[in-house]
């Protein structure tokens, strides 16, 4: 495994890969993320967001479930195989808990619901990058209680 890479947030923003099949998602996930993190690819499948990753070494990777060629648990699973360091938040709609521990089983450090991306996806992202497991309101098992009923 590489060396562990340190953020210092306080000299340039850290590096962000997103990859989401569905284009207006993608976008949305930008616009929230750019004013504080630096873009550095956006990919529509799972087996790019790897090839991406591998290449790009981003802080952290957004990554949906359902997406094209490798979803996003097996591309979870595969960066963190390549680089622990790399953080992996993931970016899904399907609220179900099995979903959110197999995404956590491969590697994720969060998972956010995407109707609540406006107010959970930058604290999860500090969060992963911060290691901070701790974060009540980001805790996987808290998520699975905001599941509807």
């Amino acid at each position: 495994m590489p060396k562990a890479r340190e953020v210092d947030l306080t000299q340039s923003k850290p590096r962000l890969l997103i990859a989401e099949d569905n284009q207006a998602t993608s976008a949305t996930l930008e616009r929230l993320v750019s004013p504080r993190f630096e873009v550095v690819a956006i990919c529509n499948n799972g087996a790019d967001a790897v090839r991406s990753a591998l290449t790009l070494q981003p802080d952290v990777v957004l990554l949906g479930i359902v997406m094209p060629v490798l979803d996003g648990i097996q591309a979870a699973r595969q960066i963190h195989a390549f680089d622990g360091n790399i953080k992996i938040v993931m970016v899904s709609g399907i609220e179900d808990q099995r979903f959110v521990s197999s995404a956590i089983e491969a590697g994720a450090q969060r998972y956010v619901f995407k109707r609540r991306l406006s107010t959970d996806l930058i604290v999860a992202i500090d969060a992963a990058l911060e290691e901070d497991l701790e974060a009540p309101a980001l805790d996987p098992v808290l998520l699975v209680k905001d599941l509807p009923q």
